[in-house]
């Protein structure tokens, strides 16, 4: 897919605006607010569970993009369980509650109002301008209808929910309420959100708590399937599960939410945070509820993804029937914890005399059967030229595909070097960094004693494992699992290693400074080592540039100012926001820089718009 670039100078923003009215068209489409009444009654009527939801950004109420997907979630989870539910989303009430009514304004760059709003938002982590109003507005009308509705219905269970804006106002409001005035609370992709377990420790190069087992997760993370999620692109409420919460807050955040998590899918920006409806993620919640309800267990172990690599090349000839052996038994493992299996192998194409590494059962092993059946023609590929296992391992972690959420292993079995100096065309560092952008991805090699050492490194930093072969007579050896490394693979919970090291790490963006070019705009400088470098604007990405200057026009120095870029790696994972702050009537009148100095921003492709 080609990305196009946009050349901007002075004023940027407003071009910028021009530019990106697609990206955000997917995010934008705004339905008819059913008509509400005015009767307080019909607001307040007694159930079993009253929801109140808080929608996204530029939606009105009772909208086919949140609430009614989610509370069609809710009351399928619910059903035939004898429980009664209302709900009530905030702003349905024409003149509100307590004179307050959440009005929810758009973000992004259709009309100047929604501009406004995005750029205030920005530049005040969504605590300032229209955006950080409804906010405030939406807390405050949420609060007056807790207090007529416990009034009134005393023994009702009250459940805050929230999607987006309304994820941080739900998070806000919980800084505020008494806990034991509520039953639970969810929140789902929430600019704010905090995970203090995504923080890497620099100085001795350990991973994110969570890489560490559940026991590491904070109480409150549901469902964040991105380990390295530690806040959202407004920041993050710190700390996120306020006294009197434990055990009823929850959050969910999709892992390609550029707006929740880390990770920034570069070629669309717009998919994770829209499709929590499409991905089952209110299904999900819905029945995290529904457990919180009838105090039940909590949600299952998580799915497992397993990829093997079986190298078939001729100098493993001799291991082939007991690498066989060895897929096997992982395969019978991981389905029988409902997991999903892939296996990969090489085969020569004889027009070149090249090797090609292909998918075993056309990369549909349905069940044990079918892996049986087509290992038996998985033969030794003698007369193949030299290859790189370790192109091959990102080939197949690039192709794989992975179910989120899930614990995700890659097991390579193979007799030979990891590097071959004539043709590897990727680096240690970058498979690292390429099995933790997809979740991460677990790396373990069942090799020989010979090469072991060459694959401790990706293990080490992925929190794999490396197994020795013992070789004996391989002639008469058993067919029988070889290795421990079924069972132990099976056994890990999301890579349970407690001294494997962090991931490469993206440096923060330092040597932040401006320039004034103008009566009202900036020039900004930095200095990263990032791929990219995300530029957003309240709770929306805009879109990322590769050079480290651009210019902000449109700016009213009389007002303080915050500015916040991000880095962002070859593979999309987002660093942490570093902020320029100017204080109001610092600058006064036009400063060093150069009127002609451009900068460009790339825009990513509009999701299912078929535009640019």
């Amino acid at each position: 897919m080609r990305l196009h670039k946009y050349n901007f100078r002075k004023p940027n923003l407003k071009l910028l605006a021009t530019s990106l009215i697609f990206v955000f068209s997917s995010f934008t489409n705004v339905y008819s607010a059913a008509e509400a009444a005015s009767s307080d009654d019909e607001y307040l009527s007694c159930t079993d569970i009253k929801i109140i939801f808080a929608r996204g950004s530029g939606v009105e109420v009772n909208s086919a993009r949140d609430f009614l997907p989610f509370s069609t979630a809710i009351n399928s989870a619910f059903s035939g369980s004898g429980v009664s539910i209302s709900y009530y989303e905030l702003g349905s009430k024409p003149d509100g509650w307590g004179g307050h009514t959440y009005p929810a304004p758009g973000v992004g760059i259709q009309t100047w109002q929604r501009f406004e709003t995005s750029f205030g938002a920005w530049v005040s982590g969504g605590e300032a301008g229209p955006y950080g109003d409804s906010v405030y507005e939406g807390t405050l009308e949420a609060a007056n209808y807790i207090t007529a509705l416990r009034l009134r219905c005393p023994n009702t269970r009250v459940i805050l929910s929230g999607y987006s804006q309304g994820a941080q106002l739900i998070s806000q409001l919980t800084q505020m309420i008494d806990g034991q005035k509520i039953f639970a609370a969810l929140t789902f992709g929430d600019p704010k959100l905090y995970l203090p377990e995504g923080e890497y420790d620099l100085y001795y190069r350990t991973t994110p708590a969570c890489y560490n087992g559940k026991s590491s997760f904070s109480e409150y993370r549901a469902y964040v399937p991105d380990c390295t999620a530690k806040e959202g692109i407004l920041g993050g409420w710190h700390p996120y599960q306020p006294s009197g919460y434990s055990g009823k807050l929850r959050t969910y955040c999709q892992f390609h939410d550029v707006i929740c998590s880390s990770y920034i899918d570069l070629m669309n920006f717009a998919y994770g945070h829209a499709s929590y409806d499409e991905q089952g993620t209110y299904a999900r919640a819905a029945t995290d509820l529904y457990n919180m309800y009838f105090n039940l267990p909590g949600t299952p172990e998580p799915a497992r993804d397993l990829a093997i690599i079986i190298d078939n090349t001729t100098s493993s000839a001799d291991l082939l029937r007991r690498f066989k052996s060895e897929a096997l038994s992982l395969a019978y493992k991981t389905y029988g914890k409902g997991g999903k299996v892939s296996v990969y192998y090489y085969f020569v194409d004889k027009t070149d005399n090249s090797v090609r590494i292909d998918n075993l059962c056309g990369g549909n092993c349905r069940d044990m059967n079918v892996i049986r059946t087509e290992l038996q023609y998985v033969s030794s590929t003698y007369g193949a030229p030299a290859m790189s296992t370790i192109d091959d391992i990102a080939s197949v972690l690039r192709q794989t595909s992975w179910q989120d959420g899930a614990n995700k292993s890659l097991v390579l079995m193979t007799d030979t070097r990891l590097e071959n100096p004539e043709n590897s065309n990727v680096s240690r560092d970058e498979i690292v960094e390429l099995a933790y952008s997809i979740d991460p991805v677990n790396l373990y090699t069942i090799t020989t004693a010979e090469h072991a050492d060459e694959y401790r490194y990706l293990a080490d930093r992925s929190g794999g494992e490396v197994y020795v072969l013992s070789l004996g007579d391989t002639e008469n050896s058993s067919e029988e699992a070889v290795t421990t490394a079924g069972d132990d693979i099976i056994a890990h919970e999301a890579s349970v290693v407690t001294e494997s090291r962090a991931p490469l790490t993206l440096s923060s963006i330092s040597n932040l400074s401006y320039s004034q070019t103008s009566d009202d705009s900036l020039r900004i400088f930095f200095d990263s080592d990032g791929a990219y470098y995300l530029l957003t604007i309240g709770e929306m990405p805009a879109g990322y540039t590769s050079e480290k200057s651009f210019e902000i026009g449109e700016l009213d120095f009389s007002r303080d100012l915050k500015i916040c870029l991000s880095p962002v790696s070859s593979t999309g994972y987002r660093g942490s926001n570093s902020c320029l702050e100017i204080p109001g009537g610092t600058l006064l009148s036009a400063g060093q820089g150069s009127e002609n100095q451009t900068s460009s921003i790339v825009v990513p492709k509009a999701p299912n718009t078929g535009k640019i």
